[in-house]
């Protein structure tokens, strides 16, 4: 199984100590430092271009040919995951990005492009049976294709992939929709 990093954690400095709101949480439990050092959400950012249109025409205008151009890694977080044509759309991509991912690693002595997709809400069988826990739910494998429409592990063989979703009972949405490709290039959708 490939090694991912935490995103809820290794983002944290070790000699960061959040401020415990919640006595039975720790500092695992937050996912960012800010509470005791608000300055950690300041930054700065360059935006290369602005783009508008409908969700499918951005998502496959923009999204998709920006995952396919991944070179190490692509972070996909979205909040509602549903069959659609976007989602047929997400499967192409994914499986020209592994064809891609074939052929640098052929290149790169076996490195693969590494794929996190997070979602948040699927279905309300989810939102109702979701686990409570903070660190979520992995999809293995095996589901990939039958429970999200995904192309299945078989025909992935070029990415390591690890799909998680993350849901808190009982309305409480995971309601980010960003793209992540190679730590360098970052695509916000939209943001409601």
């Amino acid at each position: 199984m490939p090694t991912f990093p935490d995103l809820r954690t290794d983002t944290i400095p070790s000699a960061v100590n959040p401020t415990i709101i919640h006595t039975s949480w720790t500092k695992k439990d937050y996912l960012h430092p800010w509470p005791s050092n608000p300055s950690t959400l300041t930054t700065r950012s360059t935006p290369i271009s602005f783009t508008t249109g409908t969700g499918a025409s951005i998502f496959t205008s923009t999204l998709l040919p920006a995952l396919e151009s991944a070179t190490s890694e692509v972070i996909l977080c979205t909040c509602f995951w549903a069959p659609s044509p976007t989602l047929v759309s997400l499967r192409a991509s994914i499986l020209r990005l592994n064809a891609r991912s074939l052929t640098l690693s052929r290149q790169n002595g076996g490195k693969k492009i590494r794929l996190y997709i997070c979602l948040s809400s699927r279905s309300l069988w989810q939102k109702l049976f979701h686990t409570s826990s903070p660190n979520g739910y992995t999809y293995p494998p095996s589901t990939w294709s039958s429970r999200l429409g995904l192309p299945g592990p078989e025909d992935l063989t070029g990415l390591e992939v690890r799909v998680e979703s993350l849901f808190f009972r009982p309305f409480s949405v995971l309601h980010s929709k960003y793209l992540i490709v190679d730590r360098k290039r970052v695509y916000f959708p939209s943001c409601n």
